[in-house]
């Protein structure tokens, strides 16, 4: 996270959806993204692109990006290793401005634990400063 390691580069930061401030339950991830995305590696069954399309997007996702999705799951190695989650003590020094945006149903990282975390983290590394406050924007999507 450039935050921890070049604060003073920042001047203010948005973070959709941020990987490292928290995680979802990792029993609904394997259920709802795992399975589904295995299975459709192993079979190209459309059923199962759709199951994961439909986690991914919430049932709202067009047939052509479901398509697009497919075609990147069968064809990019993706990172299997969760992401390091970001301890307050290394943004000691980070005083920017920051919006996170958090979705409410993420299965990866929602909006609850983010946001939750993101307060913490932020509010212990910001002077009390009024024109500096984080700002917290739900959003579904």
């Amino acid at each position: 996270m450039l935050a921890a390691y070049l604060p003073h580069k920042i001047e203010c930061s948005i973070l959709l959806s941020p990987a490292g401030l928290s995680l979802g339950s990792k029993w609904k991830m394997i259920k709802e993204i795992l399975i589904p995305l295995m299975l459709f590696c192993l079979t190209s069954s459309e059923k199962y692109l759709i199951a994961l399309a439909d986690t991914m997007s919430l049932n709202s996702m067009s047939s052509l990006d479901k398509k697009i999705i497919g075609e990147v799951f069968k064809s990019v190695s993706l990172e299997q290793d969760m992401p390091k989650l970001t301890q307050a003590k290394e943004l000691l020094h980070y005083n920017a401005p920051t919006m996170v945006i958090a979705g409410i149903q993420d299965v990866f990282f929602p909006e609850k634990h983010v946001v939750n975390t993101a307060k913490k983290l932020f509010l212990i590394s910001l002077p009390v400063d009024p024109l500096k406050w984080v700002i917290f924007l739900q959003n579904r999507y």
